[in-house]
């Protein structure tokens, strides 16, 4: 537009020389020809583009309402972090009369996300419409909006211009990425336990719920000794269904320290390892818990899809200090059959939980950042039986 300006301002001045030099009818017709364009052009702008004045600001403001309409849609609201995702936005003009230019700007919230296009300037035909396709890629994981941040009608010569904003956002959902990951150390008895049941298909040892005759495919564990004497023939016992070992993961999704992308950065590396972790283990047969900051008691489930769609969304600094919620809830982790603990640094209370809770017979992994890490601290927690996993080195 500025451009625009200074060569109707360059013309005006021309014509203006052209009229000092020789005064004549044609360069006076010539110079209030161009002089009027603008006015022309502005009305023409405010016929086409529906200029209405805004009372509360004692501004002019563009309305689309009638002969406009702007719709958008995402090509799809979840990727995976590495994929690419479209942002389709369509301008229709139900005019009889041509749209002049107009220029789209898109806005997308959050670092690391990327589009291929911010704006583009447009014009539009009567009773025609047009598509703008915007490519959407994000480096990290997490929640991101994306929309049309502003729609600018231009006059036909450029020089003035009406701007709306658009409050219309798509919640762009990027979810971690799921890697290949060194088999973890979970504990050995928990999973000869499950091998050994799994001829059971998850049926649970005390709590019977018929008796029939033996079959040779049926383990000897089944067998019921008192009621096979007193029939002087083998009687198997039936159990009733029961859940499935459990992995318990919790995750310190509190403030991360330091510069807004370093935090960024180290929050999509602790996701994936979480999200990574929980694939391997949901393969090997265990049902799944996931505990963080703010949530909610839950169940276990062996439905990982869900698990990983809470993972993808879940929001870092929202929910105040780990350790005083470590230290509440670790009482209910003793006896935990494997627990998957994943935090920002390890201090002195969450050591002090973590060796109390080993004692009591629990299972604990410990994923940890080596540059925040204690190696005192870690040495004694291994010599208790506790396995600590440096995040690189997964």
């Amino acid at each position: 537009m500025a451009k625009n300006r200074i060569i109707f301002g360059l013309v005006v001045a021309i014509l203006l020389l052209f009229i000092f030099l020789r005064e004549d009818p044609m360069t006076y017709l010539a110079l209030y020809a161009v002089l009027m364009t603008p006015l022309f052009s502005l009305a023409f702008t405010f016929v086409v583009g529906r200029i209405k004045p805004d009372t509360r600001g004692g501004k002019f403001t563009l309305s689309m309402k009638r002969d406009f309409v702007v719709s958008e849609k995402l090509s799809a609201n979840f990727v995976t972090k590495g994929q690419f995702a479209q942002y389709i936005c369509t301008v229709k003009n139900r005019s009889i009369l041509p749209c002049p230019s107009a220029c789209i700007r898109f806005e997308a919230e959050g670092l690391g996300i990327e589009l291929d296009i911010t704006e583009k300037l447009i014009a539009i035909a009567p009773r025609k419409s047009f598509t703008i396709h915007v490519w959407i890629s994000a480096k990290y994981r997490g929640n991101f909006r994306v929309g049309v941040q502003s729609v600018t009608l231009y006059d036909f010569l450029g020089l003035f211009k009406f701007k709306q904003g658009q409050d219309k956002t798509f919640v762009f959902t990027v979810t971690p990425q799921i890697r290949s990951i060194s088999p973890l150390p979970l504990d050995v008895t928990i999973r000869e336990g499950l091998t050994e049941r799994s001829f059971l298909r998850n049926e649970a040892y005390g709590i019977v719920s018929d008796l029939k005759k033996y079959q040779p495919t049926d383990s000897f564990k089944k067998i019921h000794w008192k009621v096979s004497a007193k029939r002087n023939e083998l009687i198997s016992r039936h159990f009733k269904e029961s859940e499935k070992f459990s992995a318990m993961f919790l995750l310190d999704n509190s403030t991360i320290e330091g510069e807004p992308l370093e935090a960024l950065v180290r929050e999509d590396n602790m996701m994936e390892v979480l999200v990574s972790s929980m694939a391997q283990v949901h393969q090997m047969g265990y049902s799944l818990i996931l505990r963080y900051l703010g949530s909610k008691d839950m169940d276990t489930t062996e439905n990982f899809d869900f698990l990983y769609n809470i993972a993808s969304g879940l929001h870092f600094g929202d929910f105040g200090n780990f350790d005083d919620y470590f230290d509440h809830a670790a009482p209910a982790y003793e006896d935990s059959q494997n627990l998957l603990l994943f935090v920002q640094k390890l201090s002195e209370r969450t050591f002090t939980s973590l060796r109390s809770l080993r004692l009591s017979g629990s299972s604990i992994i410990v994923f940890y950042f080596p540059q925040w890490a204690d190696e005192n601290k870690l040495e004694k927690l291994r010599e208790s039986g506790i396995h600590c996993i440096d995040y690189n080195e997964v």
